[in-house]
């Protein structure tokens, strides 16, 4: 009989405009959301891949150690065409400088200024909207309207229970809403691999099916509120209104609301804090460098050098110079290059302070839209998106470990310290400061050059051997795999939503009035 029950309630639900209306509306939007997201996304995939080739170029041609200022980007992900999340917003690059800890990146590869200003059109977008509110729509008058039609009685008179007929409307209805989004889904999928040429990996394939299944749960649990709905008052336009109103509130109002009451119950600290400490250390640093490089200028009047070199400039280069006046500036470079590190861990531990806030705050917004069923589901697309915040903080987290490799690789071989000097220099650590040896080299390449060479020929960095290739270590991007234990929490949240407005309708429904 339940078998029964569920063909006629499918039947006559393939049967309405409003299956129509779901299945062009959420079709035609999600065709043109990935028609215009997969062309985006491909542009910015070959920026990405241009700037990393760039920036790997630029590192390997470097000549001089202090020049170096290595570049890791953040690489765009296939499955943000789902979702959007922070990828817009942030930036996709990060330069490793020496004197300061990278907070945030820059430099974002959303060369669409128009897309970039505009809200997210993506299938989450739509599926967060169109899904839930058709949900609604669908069964709104599941009960009431049957009670207005005066077949709910003749139905409720058989032997079939009202749990068997309450679980066949709302099965029945989720399979109505299930059936768009996946044929949604297929020619979304379709568009991204055969116009787009964009494959997925087997663990992206995990993230889809993944999305698959919090989609159908989300709109499962506005199957059960509009039958709920429609089985607490008797009136089929009672119930929409009803409907409607707690779908406005639960999709529209409640994350928005969340968002904004964080930011008054645990609001941000002041930058001022950091911007003062950041000024405070950075002129403290600068005298102490000073007074260390006036010290050395003072005692090189005569020795003869050329480059450009500053205690206080994060990328000083000597191209030639009387050993004496190399040995001075080694001692110049071993003192200073130090200060400013300490300085820029001592403001990264205040910044640190700050982004921990930040998350508190976040989480508390989160905890505060804990019965919006559409901030559960954002959670999870832009977590197998890879496009939440949790990622770019773990790119971040990378280039940090990254920079700290990078300076330890150059304090190991001694360029803060016994070999400062060929940190700033272009001298091969083979030829050292032993005159014979520097005259020698100097010859070498005035040689090479053939007559009329002048001083400027003989010291440009043209005509130096690169940097030896390891002296940039590799960089590794943990993150870049779907961390899917961070949907556990959400996946639960919508399973207990769901679970709470199931049996509420199952209850309502059986106290409810047939008559």
């Amino acid at each position: 009989m339940f078998s029964v029950l569920l063909q006629k309630e499918i039947r006559e639900q393939i049967q309405t405009f409003r299956f129509a209306a779901l299945l062009i509306t959420l079709f035609g939007l999600t065709v043109l959301s990935v028609w215009v997201l997969g062309d985006d996304y491909v542009r910015r995939r070959d920026t990405y891949n241009k700037l990393a080739e760039q920036a790997a170029i630029q590192t390997r041609e470097c000549k001089v150690p202090s020049l170096l200022q290595p570049v890791v980007h953040y690489p765009p992900s296939a499955l943000g065409i789902f979702a959007k999340g922070e990828e817009k917003r942030l930036g996709n690059a990060v330069t490793i400088d020496r004197w300061a800890v990278p907070r945030d990146a820059s430099d974002s590869l959303m060369d669409n200024e128009l897309l970039a200003a505009q809200p997210s059109f993506d299938f989450l977008a739509i599926l967060t909207v169109v899904a839930s509110l058709f949900g609604v729509l669908l069964t709104y008058d599941s009960i009431s309207g049957e009670r207005e039609r005066g077949t709910l009685k003749q139905l409720c008179s058989t032997t079939t229970g009202r749990g068997a007929i309450f679980t066949a409307k709302f099965v029945a209805g989720s399979l109505i809403l299930l059936v768009p989004i996946l044929i949604s889904l297929l020619m979304m999928v379709l568009i991204l691999q055969f116009f787009h040429n964009i494959a997925f990996t087997a663990m992206q394939w995990l993230s889809i099916a993944l999305m698959v299944l919090s989609a159908f749960i989300y709109g499962a649990i506005f199957i059960a509120l509009g039958i709920l709905c429609s089985a607490l008052v008797r009136r089929a336009s009672i119930s929409l209104i009803l409907a409607l109103l707690i779908w406005t509130i639960s999709v529209i109002l409640v994350p928005r609301i969340g968002s904004g009451l964080a930011t008054t119950i645990h609001p941000l600290p002041s930058p001022s804090e950091v911007d003062s400490l950041k000024k405070v250390t950075e002129e403290e640093t600068r005298r102490q460098a000073e007074d260390q490089e006036r010290l050395i200028r003072s005692k090189t009047k005569d020795m003869g050098f050329w480059g450009t070199f500053s205690t206080t400039y994060r990328q000083p280069i000597l191209r030639w110079g009387t050993p004496e006046a190399f040995r001075l500036f080694q001692e110049a470079t071993r003192i200073a290059e130090p200060l400013w590190q300490r300085r820029a861990e001592v403001v990264w531990n205040l910044e640190k302070e700050h982004e921990a806030e930040l998350v508190a705050q976040a989480e508390l917004a989160d905890w505060l839209s804990l019965v919006s069923p559409s901030s559960h589901l954002r959670r999870i697309f832009n977590t197998l998106s890879g496009t939440s915040y949790e990622y770019y903080s773990e790119f971040m987290e990378d280039a940090r470990r990254f920079r700290r490799a990078f300076l330890d690789n150059l304090e190991s071989k001694g360029y803060f310290g016994r070999n400062s000097l060929f940190f700033v220099t272009q001298i091969p650590m083979e030829v050292g400061l032993d005159p014979e040896k520097l005259n020698a080299r100097l010859d070498a390449i005035r040689n090479n050059l053939g007559e009329g060479a002048g001083w400027e020929d003989v010291i440009s960095e043209d005509n130096w051997d690169p940097l030896p290739s390891d002296i940039v270590p590799a960089f590794e991007f943990k993150g870049d795999q779907p961390q899917l234990e961070l949907v556990l929490g959400p996946f639960s949240s919508l399973a207990v939503i769901l679970t709470v407005l199931f049996l509420a309708g199952l209850f309502a429904f059986h106290r409810y009035d047939i008559r």
